[in-house]
């Protein structure tokens, strides 16, 4: 079985965690981001999942359709709507089940469109009140039909079944700490579409590619096998945290057990109300006493509970049940027939809280029943005796491999999207990953693409002018981006002449959006629009000269400011680069110098900050730096 782990962010407010805690109180669940003020994809058909009692028949209701689910033995379900059309009034869908006093769900102000994941690092999660010009694009950003879903910072050792977060729709409030790039890129579907926009902000700076890909990812990929050795070294230590650090607490579980210090607790509830959620991640043991009826010797019983993280029970000092991976559905452990005797019994529960979690869920819930008989049942709720152990889990870093896919892209599965943009590299701009980048990233996309089963538009962003002391490895790092066009359905959005010599984060976020917008308009929605800025082709030695071909030269290349071109560098066999003269014509550029009789290869833009990188298109969109040698 897989352990799971998780730490919600020590950043987490008190209003998150009171919603999240609110939200896990009944039986029929849905994850968050299935909630009221949520966009649903047009076009597609739309999946929507939860969890509920095991056997228990889920059904949904929205508009016109009503689908229906039975939950499997993990209380997992999942139903599919047939495709919608766009629409921006909204709708309510109601989720019911069949067991007796479970309710109903309404999730309400439900828009169809179309729906983007927003994700990577620190230039992905800067805000739109930081961005350039930030409080003028701030008070405009109050459009209703855009709907902002943030991911709160989450890391965890295995895939989560769901996370904090909550639909807002756009206004100044919502959107001033909403990522910038994902904001104008909206933005501009928007105005372009005429449809509702949903966009999904998962992003965490200072991470690379390997947090934001699964564990079955890294293992698809050679370049990546040092990583997951790691991972296995990670995951083994945890693995062995629950059982491990038992401490004095070896027999809390026997029924003789001296339980005098312990402190009264009613339950079910979160061990939140009793510690402080970002002060104790550990083991919390609960004891409960209780008389079963004589009639009850030697029948079969059943002892429901839901608990969350995860748990070990235990009847009489006999383990009936555990569940070592992250579910809040109600477990239902069946006590054997010779276990069950009447007189005084012991029930024990060893709990193990990670972030917010506890013994949870309705009063109903926790009881012992007869197996045979369900009218013959024993109420759990009420008073029980607790104690925490001495045992205290320490966070698990973002920069663990596979860590933020587990926390913060899981629990998006199996949402149904449109597309995906991406804004991540710097921190893989070293000397061990810039040029396996170029394998690392189309790993990701594949992984994702596999998470999500379909393949899903990918537009990501090329690293922006910096000036760093990394030698020649923030250019290589936008050189493998340059190679990841190679995946289909991607697209790559060069921002080399907005960037900041003394700034990792450039504050020109409207250009990056715009320009991600044009490729999801071009390759996504079908405009015949100049999409991308000039991207290397080839090249051919002319007469002491080197021509460049290139794609995506619109109507013909162009110079900004003077019509002079900088930036270019040439070199002949010694490999002794030199600043070159550049003239275009028309799709092409002829490369020279009186330094370099014989040429053999160029290079453009080729450093982490190139000043001056006038070449673009006839729309003016700026063109990749690139190189034609290897050396």
């Amino acid at each position: 079985m897989r352990l799971s782990l998780r730490l919600f962010s020590r950043l987490f407010s008190a209003c998150l965690l009171l919603g999240m805690l609110a939200e896990a109180r009944g039986e029929l669940l849905l994850p968050s981001v299935i909630g009221d003020g949520m966009v649903l994809q047009r076009d597609k058909p739309v999946v929507i999942w939860g969890w509920e009692n095991s056997g228990s028949t889920v059904s949904v209701a929205f508009k016109d359709q009503t689908r229906s689910a039975v939950a499997d033995a993990a209380g997992n379900w999942q139903v599919t709507l047939d495709p919608m059309a766009a629409s921006e009034e909204p709708a309510e869908m109601v989720v019911t089940a069949s067991r007796a006093g479970a309710g109903e769900l309404r999730v309400t102000d439900i828009l169809i469109g179309d729906l983007w994941l927003c994700s990577g690092q620190s230039n992905m999660a800067m805000t739109l009140a930081q961005s350039a010009d930030g409080p003028r694009h701030v008070a405009a950003a109050n459009d209703p039909l855009i709907r902002l879903f943030a991911v709160p910072r989450t890391t965890a050792l295995a895939p989560l079944a769901t996370t904090g977060g909550a639909w807002k729709a756009a206004s100044p409030q919502s959107a001033a700490r909403f990522s910038a790039v994902a904001f104008f890129f909206g933005k501009r579907l928007r105005e372009e579409l005429q449809v509702p926009i949903g966009l999904i902000e998962s992003a965490w700076g200072g991470t690379g590619a390997e947090s934001w890909i699964s564990a079955e990812g890294l293992a698809a990929a050679s370049v990546l096998s040092g990583k997951v050795a790691e991972l296995a070294a990670d995951t083994a230590k945890a693995r062995s945290l629950p059982e491990s650090l038992h401490l004095r607490d070896d027999d809390w579980m026997e029924p003789a057990l001296n339980d005098g210090d312990w402190e009264p607790i009613k339950l079910p509830l979160f061990w939140d109300y009793v510690f402080h959620p970002m002060q104790y991640d550990g083991v919390v043991w609960a004891r409960k006493r209780i008389e079963v009826p004589e009639g009850w010797t030697g029948k079969p019983a059943i002892l429901s509970l839901a608990v969350d993280d995860y748990e070990t029970t235990w009847f009489n000092g006999v383990e009936i049940g555990r569940t070592i991976r992250h579910s809040q559905a109600v477990r239902h452990y069946a006590i054997p027939a010779d276990l069950m005797k009447g007189g005084r019994a012991v029930i024990a529960v060893r709990t193990v809280k990670i972030g917010w979690g506890g013994i949870m869920g309705s009063p109903n819930n926790l009881k012992l029943r007869l197996a045979e008989d369900e009218s013959q049942t024993i109420s759990l709720a009420g008073e029980w005796l607790y104690k925490s152990s001495e045992l205290k889990l320490q966070g698990l870093s973002p920069r663990v491999a596979t860590s933020l896919y587990n926390g913060m892209i899981a629990p998006l599965q199996p949402y149904t999207l449109r597309g995906v943009i991406w804004y991540q590299g710097e921190a893989n701009a070293n000397p061990d990953t810039s040029m396996t980048y170029r394998e690392i990233f189309p790993a990701l996309i594949a992984d994702w693409r596999s998470g999500w089963g379909e393949e899903l538009p990918f537009y990501f962003v090329q690293l922006a002018a910096f000036r760093t002391n990394l030698a020649d490895h923030w250019p290589r790092l936008r050189e493998s981006q340059l190679h990841s066009l190679r995946v289909p359905g991607t697209g790559m959005a060069v921002a080399i002449d907005i960037g900041d010599p003394g700034d990792i984060h450039p504050k020109n976020k409207e250009a990056v959006g715009e320009r991600l917008a044009l490729w999801a308009l071009a390759q996504t929605y079908g405009r015949e629009i100049v999409h991308s800025g000039p991207l290397y082709a080839g090249m051919a030695i002319e007469d002491g000269a080197i021509r460049i071909h290139f794609t995506h030269a619109g109507d013909g290349l162009r110079a900004r400011g003077d019509g002079s071109l900088v930036g270019f560098e040439i070199a002949g066999s010694d490999r002794r680069f030199v600043p070159a003269a550049a003239v275009i014509d028309g799709a092409t550029i002829l490369v020279s110098s009186p330094e370099v009789s014989e040429p053999t290869a160029v290079r453009y833009a080729w450093k982490d900050y190139p000043e001056g990188c006038s070449l673009t298109n006839s729309a003016d969109l700026p063109a990749s730096p690139f190189r034609t040698d290897s050396w």
